[in-house]
């Protein structure tokens, strides 16, 4: 991260996190108070997921995946009842108040790496073959914050896994134990 966490949520803060290029979430940055009713309304839209309920759909992302997909949900549910109407999405500065909540949101964005001495696009960044890394997390209509991926990342995951990986076809069967 550029910015340290106390200057990317401020004083007054009790939600922040940041909008993906595709309309999504992004859960790899995230902050709250406790007990937010953002991270239960999460929890509840996780659960929905594991259901099979069609969250995506609901909100335009084309986002496919289980964490950012659910961010987006509870975003969606919490300020429909907490500050019906208000859009969260191209608010020019990061602090939105929201009923009882102050929300940052902050936007990721294709990083400018067509010059090798962009402070935006280090080296690491600027000679990585995988695009994931060639993203940032900026403050609305201003400067970058944090990176989505550490530089070294050569998957969408970063071999973090939390998805289902096609098994090769060529492995062993695994067995488990009981």
């Amino acid at each position: 991260m550029k910015w340290t966490f106390e200057d990317l949520a401020g004083e007054a803060t009790t939600f922040l996190a940041s909008f993906s290029e595709d309309g999504s979430v992004l859960n790899a940055m995230m902050g709250t108070v406790a007990n937010s009713s953002f991270m239960q309304e999460m929890l509840q839209q996780l659960a929905a997921w594991y259901r099979g309920e069609p969250v995506a759909e609901r909100f335009g992302t084309t986002s496919e995946w289980m964490g950012p997909v659910a961010a987006l949900a509870a975003l969606k549910a919490v300020t429909a009842r907490d500050c019906p109407g208000k859009e969260l999405q191209d608010v020019e500065g990061a602090e939105i108040p929201c009923g009882p909540h102050v929300v940052r949101m902050f936007q990721e964005r294709a990083l400018p790496c067509w010059l090798p001495e962009d402070p935006d696009c280090p080296p690491l960044r600027y000679n990585n073959y995988f695009d994931g890394v060639r993203y940032g997390i900026y403050v609305p209509y201003g400067p970058l914050v944090a990176w989505p991926r550490f530089a070294n990342c050569t998957d969408w995951g970063c071999d973090a896994g939390g998805w289902v990986q096609k098994p090769d076809p060529g492995a062993e069967p695994s067995v488990v134990a009981a």
